[in-house]
């Protein structure tokens, strides 16, 4: 770096040939720019730029919440600096060209403040709930509180929370997009202050549908999970004081997600985030694979299921129960892209036994098998799984599994 004295370059920002001139501190400053590099999409380099497609587009889906997310961060540090800071070493999600263009995103752990105030800490429990450090008194309806009861009650049996405070809820769930196969993420807020004078019901502010008290003798706010969806959340204690807005830590919680990461985060699926950019293999004696050969690694990941005549679909991790479904039905999959080759068998797994659909096809995205003739209807059925064999590899969906499907109908 050199200061630079001439008055014609005075005030000046600009490149001039392997040197940038900038202001700085009052001065004019001239450094010397970094040597091109003359390879920068090998893919050594391209195993990192990968992490960072679904860090990008996950914060794209929580910017308008976070501009107070990062207490630590520094004053000429952006927001999203700093949450790429944060989570970019530990990010495990890769994903290809075409679904990162498109927005695609997998909820994962990824830190979405960070702050002094007491976190807010979840361990999983039984029956699909996560339990929090937020202690509530007992017999305590969640749904029939109104934000005085529930500040008083809060302020009281919980030291590190003051009247005044915000506490936030984020929502987020893992969705995919039924025409493209794409992966993308809704995020809801939900906030409260916790204010002793205000007589509305809570459920005003917080999603007391998914809120529960959860303990005997001693009783602690809880999330629960047993909609069924696939995706995650976050709770925030939040205090503002003479302007300055401290926060607790927090991460996602993943709720459901095995099945998603798990299919976004291999080796195949690495490679194949890599091959989707076009890159030149840097090592040594290495050659590309041919455009048609059979070892070219490929990342085929199954998302979601549906089912003729139901608007729903199920997407990996949910919880999939059958009405009742009859011979000549068609049960979808769908992969998140295009499939090649002949899909041999088709066989899905329920709380009523097994069943191998006939008239398998493949169709785009998607792979279609009907209820055989010969098989009695599937009523009031839970679905546990699906599996099926494309140009002689299996891939396997799984849905949630509970105690009570054993038992006989489901809940």
């Amino acid at each position: 770096m050199a200061i630079v004295s001439s008055m014609w370059l005075k005030g000046a920002k600009k490149r001039l040939g392997g040197t940038v001139i900038y202001q700085a501190m009052g001065q004019t400053r001239q450094r010397e720019l970094a040597a091109e590099v003359s390879n920068p999409r090998t893919e050594s380099q391209m195993s990192q730029r990968v992490k960072w497609a679904n860090l990008v587009n996950l914060y794209r889906a929580n910017r308008s919440w976070m501009k107070y997310a990062f207490e630590t961060k520094k004053s000429n540090q952006s927001e999203y600096n700093k949450f790429m800071s944060l989570n970019v070493a530990d990010s495990r999600i890769y994903l290809t060209k075409p679904i990162a263009n498109a927005g695609g995103c997998i909820v994962d752990t990824y830190i979405i403040t960070q702050g002094s105030l007491p976190s807010i800490e979840f361990v999983p429990t039984t029956n699909g709930y996560y339990r929090s450090n937020i202690e509530l008194a007992p017999n305590t309806d969640i749904s029939a509180l109104s934000v005085k009861l529930f500040a008083d009650m809060v302020v009281e049996r919980n030291p590190a929370i003051r009247y005044g405070d915000q506490l936030s809820f984020i929502r987020m769930t893992q969705m995919t997009n039924a025409s493209t196969g794409v992966p993308y993420v809704v995020v809801r807020e939900y906030e409260v202050i916790i204010d002793t004078n205000n007589l509305q019901p809570l459920s005003n502010y917080l999603p007391v549908d998914y809120l529960y008290a959860w303990g005997a003798d001693e009783v602690y706010l809880a999330v629960g999970t047993t909609s069924g969806r696939s995706g995650g959340f976050g709770m925030i204690l939040s205090r503002t004081i003479s302007g300055k807005t401290y926060v607790s830590s927090q991460r996602i919680i993943p709720v459901a997600m095995e099945a998603y990461i798990e299919a976004f985060s291999s080796q195949a699926a690495l490679q194949a985030a890599i091959d989707s950019y076009g890159v030149q293999v840097d090592a040594f004696l290495s050659s590309t694979y041919a455009a048609q050969d059979s070892q070219a690694s490929t990342m085929l990941a199954m998302l979601y299921a549906a089912i003729e005549g139901d608007d729903n679909t199920y997407p990996a991790g949910s919880r999939f129960v059958l009405g009742t479904v009859t011979a000549g039905q068609s049960f979808r999959l769908y992969f998140n892209s295009t499939l090649q080759g002949t899909a041999s068998s088709l066989t899905v797994t329920t709380s009523k036994g097994v069943v191998s659909l006939g008239a398998v096809e493949v169709v785009g995205n998607s792979i279609e098998g009907e209820l055989p003739e010969s098989a009695a209807a599937l009523n009031n059925a839970a679905v546990w799984s699906a599996s099926v064999v494309v140009a002689s590899s299996e891939y396997r969906i799984d849905f949630i599994r509970r105690n009570e499907d054993y038992q006989e109908g489901i809940e």
